[in-house]
């Protein structure tokens, strides 16, 4: 009698399956479909297999007739969606995967594939947000895990990075790719022995694995180890032609050696072999612009981005292309398109921010500074620059300064940091570690109106008067027209009466 059971006459399929034999359980679940038509469970077993063997049209018209049965059917819908997915539909699949998890928001799978189709289509925000909610119903998910870390990568979300690739780990300790995607992780967090341990652990598990041998380049880049830099992303080039990172590696070691000629070559070479890469084509307006070809650039960099609508760097790029050439409004409205796509994207506020800051409009760039600092709180220019706003036009000082210690923590040797942090100072009254600040400023930026002027300001508080007049003096060397020209006439004419 128990053959005539359902869990009877699955078991064979179940054990073919379960033992990793996917031939002999698709043929099983194929004879079941026509011994057993109306068991539902069996149908959607076998257009599972059909999937796994990249069988998708027998799939889909199996599938097609579970729907007709019932359109509401949760699990038709998300299958039907990974079948649009891997035909690289993906914009047909997001309604149809938006139903099945309105209608079912517990599903796991119908998220992941719904952050599937959004990583497809170049939104990686609304990708993020469905691979989250995929683990939060099914924290094991290992799909979800790995899709969820490209996804950071792919953001330069380097906190998510780091955790999305240990939870990886946890689940497979010795998965490759999560082993490289963890070492970018420590690598951009500036721990280099960790970053070293997970490439050498990555290619124990997967000796030729290009982007691998593209980290340890990275690697050994920040360590100023240049030959060896070449040679690991040449052998990444070598298992994978296409490997974009280690193309750039060799880029930026050629632009680093002052050879930007060598790197438009190698670009363009590039581009040749591979013309259908939005990826490629990026590169190479990079490096057109490191040799001041900023037309050309721009004429490439349109390119890549025709050929990748997703391709966000590109966009970032041709902005500040615009920006260069006095578009500003395109350029703005650019980085707001970055923004609304990736809200994590620190770059493109603090880009923006300086726009609005070049035009005048101190108040939203200061706004935009504040989003910046909530989405990358550690990052130093965006600091600098809302702590510097702040300071101008009477805001928080206490947070001001506190901005100003960030900005010179991530940026010692800035003088844009260490004339914003001497500001700050001087605006709390500690003149004389102002004064410090101000003066290795000047000596960074000798030609900076704006440093001697604040250090003059200083120096007039510490009793510095030979310093005060010389800085004073030297402002109106530097720009006899400085904003603040008569104000400085008048405090020397006041220090030589001191005198």
């Amino acid at each position: 009698m128990m053959p005539e059971q359902p869990e009877g006459y699955r078991l064979l399929g179940e054990f073919y399956l379960a033992t990793g034999d996917f031939a002999k359980a698709a043929a099983e679940f194929a004879s079941l479909c026509q011994q057993h038509p109306k068991d539902l469970f069996v149908r959607k077993r076998y257009i599972e297999l059909l999937i796994r063997g990249k069988q998708l049209e027998p799939a889909s018209k199996l599938n097609e007739a579970i729907l007709r049965e019932n359109s509401r059917d949760t699990d038709a819908l998300v299958t039907k969606g990974q079948i649009l997915n891997l035909q690289q539909k993906s914009a047909e699949a997001i309604p149809i995967l938006e139903s099945a998890v309105h209608n079912t928001p517990a599903n796991a799978l119908g998220h992941l594939e719904l952050g599937v189709s959004y990583a497809s289509i170049g939104n990686p925000a609304l990708a993020e947000r469905e691979f989250r909610e995929a683990l939060k119903q099914n924290p094991s998910l290992l799909k979800a895990k790995e899709d969820l870390t490209r996804v950071a990568f792919l953001e330069g979300d380097i906190k998510l990075l780091d955790q999305s690739s240990n939870d990886w780990l946890k689940a497979v300790p010795a998965a490759p790719q999560a082993h490289v995607f963890r070492g970018i992780a420590r690598l951009r967090k500036g721990d280099a022995p960790g970053a070293e341990l997970d490439f050498q652990a990555a290619l124990k598990g997967s000796p030729k694995n290009p982007a691998a041998y593209a980290g340890l380049g990275d690697l050994r880049l920040l360590q100023k180890r240049l030959p060896e830099a070449e040679k690991f992303y040449e052998q990444a080039l070598t298992l994978d032609p296409r490997s974009t990172e280690a193309l750039q590696g060799l880029i930026g070691i050629f632009l680093i050696q002052k050879q930007p000629e060598k790197a438009v070559r190698l670009a363009q070479a590039q581009v040749a072999k591979f013309p259908d890469s939005g990826a490629d084509h990026l590169l190479l307006a990079k490096a057109l612009l490191a040799n001041q070809k900023n037309a050309e650039a721009r004429i490439v960099v349109e390119k890549s981005i025709t050929l990748d609508n997703g391709n966000w760097g590109a966009v970032f790029l041709l902005a500040q292309l615009q920006g260069m050439s006095g578009e500003d409004a395109a350029a703005a409205a650019n980085y707001e398109r970055i923004i609304q796509q990736k809200p994590q994207d620190a770059e493109a506020y603090l880009a923006l921010g300086l726009l609005h800051e070049k035009h005048g409009d101190w108040q939203k760039a200061e706004q935009i500074y504040g989003k910046a600092h909530e989405v990358e709180p550690d990052q130093p220019a965006i600091a600098n620059n809302l702590s510097y706003l702040l300071l101008e036009h009477g805001g928080d000082l206490g947070y001001a300064v506190t901005l100003a210690q960030t900005a010179r923590k991530g940026m010692p040797d800035s003088p844009n940091a260490a004339d914003t942090l001497g500001c700050a100072f001087y605006k709390i009254g500690v003149f004389d570690s102002a004064v410090t600040l101000l003066q290795e400023a000047t000596k960074k930026a000798p030609k900076n109106p704006t440093y001697f002027y604040h250090l003059g300001l200083a120096s007039q508080k510490t009793k510095k008067l030979e310093l005060a007049k010389g800085s004073f003096q030297r402002v109106l060397q530097l720009d006899p027209k400085f904003p603040h020209a008569e104000e400085i006439r008048q405090a020397l004419a006041e220090l030589d009466v001191a005198k």
